[in-house]
């Protein structure tokens, strides 16, 4: 697939290559913002459930295991 993908974009005129880059970069942009929103839930949840799980009520029902 990627020499597939690197003939296709040899046989591009400059003008669309251009308009092809600015889309790489957006493409990427939109990977690492949904990476970062995913890591802020994350963390967001996990001060959340810990105040749930973080109890001697919890601790002592799953002391079994």
């Amino acid at each position: 697939m990627p020499n597939e993908l690197i003939r296709e974009i040899e046989t591009l005129p400059v003008s669309v290559l251009d308009e092809l880059y600015n889309y790489i970069g957006f493409i990427k942009n939109q990977k690492a913002q949904k990476a970062q929103k995913a890591s802020d839930i994350a963390l967001a949840s996990e001060r959340v459930l810990a105040r749930e799980w973080l109890t001697p009520e919890e601790d002592e029902a799953w002391a079994h295991l």
